[in-house]
């Protein structure tokens, strides 16, 4: 009978203990393969996704372009970016009043109004899916990057900057005479009964056009808005005392300081 070496038993452990090492050593490796995996899988569809904002180009200051019509944008988003390139860029108008449920004429197609203190061109990947409009407004004076009375929508962190009923306000009588016919500016002004007379007075107060501000004076008089009351002409920038004309398509406006 064969006796069993003193060796054996030491040589069957070192023999279990090589194939646990190179078992475990696998594991790792299949291991340290799947999380590779994962990240180049989620760096691919991240660079999809961020491709959709890269260069709002068109004058915005951006590079890259958009060229994945898949991906769905977010206009809230999109808006967002673009603050961080146009100086005072916010919705305004009649876009700012229609967003806070003052509208009076329905379309199939609306256009977002948005302003700001530069000119630029809005990129075409954000006005094929969002028609929109860009308005170079200085109309009061203020800070360009910091709009005067415009915030973030709602007060919410994650919304774009939007003027105030107040702002909106003015910002379509701003228009009159130009592109904004009188008659929907006075069925707006009318809807706007409940405005903040003394937010109203610090926008008039630092409004630059004499025009805007005889004709929110004007209009809160002759709609006896309830504002209209607590505003003193007296203490507005209404201009010299001869009366500001202008003719248009809806006649001729006549407005007494």
């Amino acid at each position: 009978m064969e006796l069993p070496r003193a060796g054996d038993k030491n040589s069957q452990l070192r023999s279990d203990y090589s194939h646990s090492i190179v078992s475990d050593a696998r594991k790792h490796a299949w291991i340290l393969y799947f999380c590779v995996l994962i990240i180049i899988i989620y760096r691919h569809f991240y660079r999809q996704k961020t491709s959709t904002f890269a260069g709002a180009g068109d004058g915005l200051g951006l590079t890259g372009g958009y060229s994945s019509p898949s991906i769905v944008l977010d206009l809230h988003a999109c808006l967002i970016l673009m603050q961080r390139s146009v100086e005072g860029l916010h919705v305004g108008g009649k876009s700012a009043l229609d967003w806070y449920g003052v509208r009076q004429y329905l379309s199939q197609q609306s256009i977002l109004h948005l302003y700001g203190w530069t000119t630029v061109r809005l990129p075409g990947w954000f006005t094929e899916r969002f028609p929109a409009e860009y308005h170079r407004k200085r109309l009061f004076d203020e800070p360009p990057a910091d709009p005067l009375h415009a915030g973030p929508f709602e007060k919410r962190d994650d919304a774009p900057r939007v003027s105030t009923p107040e702002r909106t306000l003015l910002e379509v009588l701003s228009e009159v005479g130009v592109r904004q016919p009188l008659q929907e500016a006075r069925e707006l002004a009318e809807s706007a009964y409940s405005l903040r007379a003394d937010v109203l007075r610090d926008l008039l107060q630092r409004c630059t056009s004499v025009k805007t501000v005889r004709l929110c004076l004007h209009l809160g008089r002759e709609l006896a808005l309830p504002w209209a009351t607590k505003l003193d002409a007296a203490k507005l920038p209404t201009g010299s005392g001869r009366a500001w004309v202008s003719r248009s398509a809806d006649g001729l406006l006549v407005l007494k300081p």
